[in-house]
């Protein structure tokens, strides 16, 4: 008993969920059908802001909802109504159906939608509309016959029902032919076969009353379910607006408040309406769908999320909230173009009387430096012509030991002439004060050779002034130890500084601690006093223009100093 109503329910389920899909696929693909505002703003509201860039509206606008959805329905129509393997079919056809639930639940949830997303395309502009909730009614139906399918097959999972399996014998036993006319004979064979096997099939309904009344209740449900879907029933029917009540615009539609990522539409119309705005690009890709969920005569969106310097078009939709197909012709604003963008200003070479200065530019700019001593405001400028995105500018005849201040100037010369300042200071003076350049000095050291600041040029420096005296200086010997072993010589020197005492007594200090780093002999205490070193330990960070970046940096271990270092340098360490 159990097996004859599985051999009832899951046809008749799969004949009306493969009518459906019939229906629903050609009214989409053969009828004069667009992608619909609702399904647009439901995309728009559902689509994670990484996938909302053109390639991807467009592929789901023109291509996946206009042709690839419609082949789908028609695919798997095809297959439940033929019978070819309908329990897949019916699994794969639950992901579409979900997708037009949750369609319509939206649209139902938001509010304002007077008719389904084009549900059956042509026969909906033939027989009617549906609104949002019929159309939901009719998505849980079919999600339960394709359940219906998949539970009460009565065969294999992918089994095929009768007549595909005969005919598929068919097409087995021939395809050992070896000519058009054998191949020909066994195709008309095996087409004759099938007549005699649904005649036979018929006759064999009267003397099973179960089978008999199943397929009559079958095609009782075909009829009824079509009456429905196509509005023939009043109680399903959605008027079309009146061609009186169509949509006017009272006032010139007006794009205010452009900037390089927005804008805003301004208009009225003549009755309230709830109205949908589609903007695209001048190479047809759609931006987005903006839509109002109220019902006014004055009507003020902002268009967020655009690019700067594009031509863009936007129209005016109607058409899926009063059963017409209505759009506005099209208004054109354009945004407007983003300044250059500075950055990575790196100052260096600096001596007493230049500096130079390093940036980069997002796009390709000309550039102009000035530059103005904070006493007197006398003015250095220095432009550079050239487009680039990488920039080099030395300004040279400043005075020396003076204060500046300096502004950078970027200028967009593709027809914008935009522009982009960044301003800053930096000094000439020399001294032991972060952003003064640090005093040059040539100093013995504790091996004989003479060393000096400026020899380490291009090096982040770590500069320590101690004396075996002092017990925390003692204390941090293993730690400067170990930086220099695990510096790289390329991009960054310790360099130490012994304040008075005996040569000998110092090297045997050293000798005893075990360290092998540079210590300069600073005997007269002069280039401590340049440094304005009050006390020891005393520490400089200077950068590898020969400028004081920190002074006395806190760090008690590798990894700290590693840390602060690495701002400065990235790759001081190995």
């Amino acid at each position: 008993m159990y097996r004859k109503v599985r051999g009832v329910v899951s046809p008749v389920a799969a004949i009306l969920l493969g009518l459906t899909f019939i229906a629903s696929g050609s009214g989409k693909l053969f009828g004069n059908f667009e992608t619909s505002a609702q399904v647009m703003a439901f995309i728009n509201d559902i689509l994670p802001e990484a996938l909302l860039i053109p390639p991807v509206i467009y592929f789901i606008y023109n291509i996946l909802v206009l042709y690839l959805f419609p082949i789908a329905e028609l695919a798997l129509g095809a297959c439940l109504l033929a019978g070819f393997v309908p329990a897949l079919a019916a699994l794969l056809s639950l992901p579409l159906l979900f997708v037009f639930l949750a369609t319509n639940i939206w649209a139902i949830l938001v509010g304002g939608y007077e008719t389904c997303a084009s549900c059956f395309g042509l026969w909906e502009e033939i027989f009617g509309h549906l609104t949002p909730v019929q159309s939901l009614t009719i998505d849980i139906l079919l999600i339960a016959l394709a359940l219906l399918v998949i539970l009460m097959h009565p065969g294999k999972f992918l089994s095929s029902r009768w007549p595909v399996t005969l005919l598929f014998k068919r097409v087995a036993d021939t395809a050992g032919s070896t000519t058009c006319a054998q191949t020909a004979a066994h195709t008309m064979a095996g087409v004759k076969a099938q007549l005699i096997a649904l005649l036979r099939a018929a006759a064999s309904l009267r003397r099973h009353p179960w089978a008999y009344a199943g397929y009559l209740l079958g095609m009782l449900g075909i009829m009824l379910f079509l009456l429905a879907s196509f509005n023939a029933l009043p109680t399903f029917r959605t008027e079309p607006a009146p061609a009186e009540a169509a949509f006017i615009i009272t006032d010139n539609v007006t794009v205010t408040d452009i900037t390089a990522l927005q804008g805003t539409v301004n208009f009225t119309t003549s009755a309230p309406e709830i109205i949908d705005l589609l903007v695209y690009d001048r190479y047809g890709k759609i931006s987005g769908t903006w839509s109002e969920n109220f019902s006014d005569t004055r009507h003020s969106v902002v268009l967020d999320n655009l690019t700067p310097a594009t031509t863009y078009y936007l129209q005016i939709l109607f058409s899926d909230r009063k059963g017409g197909k209505n759009i506005t012709s099209k208004y054109q604003f354009t945004t407007t173009e983003t300044p250059p963008a500075i950055s990575d200003v790196i100052m260096t070479g600096m001596t007493e009387t230049s500096v130079s200065f390093i940036w980069e530019t997002d796009r390709p700019t000309t550039t102009e430096v000035t530059a103005w001593q904070m006493d007197t405001m006398e003015e250095l400028r220095i432009a550079d012509a050239e487009l680039d995105t990488s920039h080099f500018i030395r300004l040279e005849s400043l005075t020396a030991d003076r204060d500046y201040s300096f502004i950078i100037r970027a200028i967009d010369v593709y027809g914008h002439q935009l522009s982009t300042v960044y301003s800053g200071a930096f000094t000439l003076k020399t001294g032991g004060r972060v952003s003064q350049r640090a005093p040059d000095f040539n100093l013995p050291s504790i091996t004989g050779e003479r060393i000096s600041l400026s020899q380490y040029h291009g090096k982040t420096v770590l500069l320590v002034f101690w004396n075996m005296t002092c017990p925390i200086c003692r204390t941090k010997m293993p730690l400067l130890q170990e930086i220099n072993d695990k510096q790289s010589s390329d991009k960054l020197a310790l360099v130490t500084v012994h304040g008075s005492g005996r040569e000998a007594a110092i090297k045997s200090f050293l000798e005893s601690e075990r360290v092998n780093f540079t210590v300069l002999l600073d005997s007269d205490g002069a280039t401590g006093y340049s440094y304005n070193v009050s006390g020891v330990p005393s520490t400089f960070i200077i950068d590898g223009a020969g400028i004081v970046r920190m002074i006395e940096p806190k760090f008690n271990n590798l990894q700290e100093f590693e840390s602060m270092i690495s701002q400065i340098s990235p790759s001081a360490f190995h």
